[in-house]
């Protein structure tokens, strides 16, 4: 059973944008330079299976963090409030209505132990804190010369200031179980050497001598500074991760502008699983699952069914974009203008005015997947042949039908078939002839669908991405390319 974890807060949901497959692969290859389990919330002990899944082995991903966050730290400024501490033996009590807290952390140290805990260590410099209008109650004892007697002594200053003299670390230990994932309470290595303490106002009272300013500050070094300060410094290394990592994720989202919403997950082993909330029906089940996490290695899963829709989507994008028409394409400004042309090419054209705007209205209707590993596409494009300027029932012309073999990672693309038919309500209107000379409008229109597909191919360019890495077929419905 796989822990499920989400680690993106707010990204703007609903479906992709026709070039964020680009995106996605993008992100799937690059994301896990910035992953930490630091990030991780959990929500569900189960993972629901998705059309698109990348798997990544705990020293894998865990690696590709430590080299991103390795040296990485921030400058805390921090006002913990009032603070206060008891101590029984000897009877001291220590309290201060304001405080301070100011530090350098840096994260020096991730190591991971193949199945077991991960160690973090976080450096700490520069550590100081201020407590305003400290407050000081003892009750010593004390040799009067004819016995021994118990003083009650209350000091009052303006402000104490306690900083290390050498780096404190910080350490965690991150654990992973059927479960849950153990994230271990800090250990704080301080010792009372490392501490300077400095009075500043003090009231002058009997009995405050050098010994007892000497108990104190030992009071404070080993119960007051630890126990106040710790959970402190604690909590804010922790927090700093967390939005270390936050920071480091939403970065690379902005920066591949990426808009549609994923999960990370952790299983039991520590294993790193990211997941689309993008679904085709063709979604991995717990032993497809099993079986990707068997072969221990980086690799992504990703339906036929996804990419066939995300290069349909790039390339009715780019033919949205694309104006075919008689003002643009010469072999359409020659049908247009041209009675001769269209007598014996397109007689029923010659019921509209000369040179009227043909248009064409283009959408990839079939887009297929025909083979994995060189990832060619059979694609087929509807077109509406359409007067500009007419109404109905002299508006819609005719429709055209174009099928092309595209190789997506040599971007290079050839027509299989191409035809064409009048619209009968058009050809009625003309008192005409249905003929339409498919070689001539072949040749008019192909050259621009052919370079309008291999434009979109840039936005689902995988050879860029995958460089050399390898593709093949997973199971019946899917792929499985091996990251880097």
């Amino acid at each position: 059973m796989l822990i499920f974890l989400t680690v993106f807060k707010g990204l703007r949901s609903g479906p992709l944008s026709p070039i964020s497959f680009l995106y996605m692969i993008k992100k799937l290859l690059k994301f896990t330079a910035i992953i930490s389990a630091f990030a991780l919330t959990f929500h569900s002990p189960d993972l629901v299976a998705q059309d698109l899944v990348s798997f990544f082995p705990k020293d894998v991903w865990q690696a590709r963090a430590q080299s991103f966050l390795l040296n990485q730290s921030t400058a805390l400024f921090m006002e913990p409030g009032p603070l206060q501490y008891e101590s029984s033996n000897p009877q001291f009590k220590v309290s201060s209505n304001y405080s301070s807290l100011s530090a350098k952390l840096s994260l020096s140290s991730i190591i991971s132990n193949g199945g077991g805990p991960t160690q973090v260590q976080i450096d700490t410099q520069d550590l100081k804190l201020t407590a305003e209008n400290f407050d000081f109650t003892a009750i010593v004892t004390r040799d009067l010369g004819f016995g021994l007697a118990k003083i009650r002594i209350n000091v009052n200053c303006a402000s104490v200031q306690i900083e290390s003299l050498r780096p404190i670390s910080v350490q965690a230990a991150i654990g992973f179980s059927k479960d849950s994932m153990t994230f271990a309470n800090f250990s704080f290595g301080l010792t009372p050497e490392a501490l300077k303490v400095n009075f500043n106002g003090c009231n002058e009272v009997g009995g405050f001598d050098q010994l007892l300013k000497a108990e104190l500050v030992q009071t404070i070094k080993n119960g007051f500074f630890t126990n106040a300060v710790q959970d402190i410094l604690n909590q804010k290394a922790r927090l700093w991760l967390i939005e270390r990592m936050d920071e480091a994720i939403n970065s690379t989202l902005k920066k591949y502008n990426v808009s549609n919403d994923v999960h990370a997950n952790i299983d039991q082993d520590g294993d790193l699983w990211i997941i689309s909330n993008q679904t085709s029906g063709n979604q991995l089940s717990q032993v497809d699952l099993d079986d990707i996490k068997k072969l221990q290695k980086p690799v992504m899963v990703l339906s036929k069914a996804t990419i066939e829709k995300e290069v349909g989507l790039a390339i009715n994008q780019k033919l949205s974009m694309v104006q075919i028409s008689s003002d643009t394409v010469a072999g359409l400004r020659k049908i247009s203008c041209s009675r001769f042309y269209q007598f014996f090419l397109w007689p029923s054209l010659m019921s509209l005015d000369k040179c009227f705007p043909l248009q064409f209205v283009n959408r990839a209707s079939s887009v297929k997947l025909i083979d994995v590993e060189k990832l060619n596409f059979e694609i087929k494009i509807d077109s509406w042949a359409q007067n500009g300027k007419g109404t109905n029932p002299n508006r819609d012309l005719a429709f055209f039908q174009t099928q092309f073999q595209t190789e997506i990672l040599t971007g290079r693309s050839r027509l299989l078939n191409f035809g064409a038919k009048s619209y009968q309500a058009f050809v009625d209107w003309a008192r005409s002839s249905s003929r339409i000379s498919t070689r001539f409008m072949k040749s008019s229109i192909e050259t621009v669908l052919t370079e309008t597909i291999n434009e979109s191919r840039k936005s689902v360019d995988l050879q860029k991405i995958l460089g050399s890495t390898t593709v093949r077929e997973f199971k019946a419905n899917h792929i499985i390319v091996d990251l880097k």
